[in-house]
């Protein structure tokens, strides 16, 4: 849980993923943290891959 709030203070999205099996996550935590089942549940705002800026875009020929 420490590296989670260090990589949320650091400006990166952070959060606990539960498992079968590990140690419960303290309540405090998920106040602080968001905390999810599955990879499945995480949506990114911008999914789109990045674009290199020295790639030429194609125009359109006519």
């Amino acid at each position: 849980m420490r590296k989670a709030k260090a990589a949320k203070t650091a400006g990166l999205l952070a959060l606990l993923v539960t498992r079968e099996g590990n140690e419960a996550i303290p309540e405090e935590a998920s106040k602080e943290l968001l905390v999810v089942s599955s990879f499945k549940e995480v949506v990114f705002e911008n999914p789109a891959k990045r674009k290199n800026e020295d790639e030429t875009v194609p125009t359109e020929v006519r």
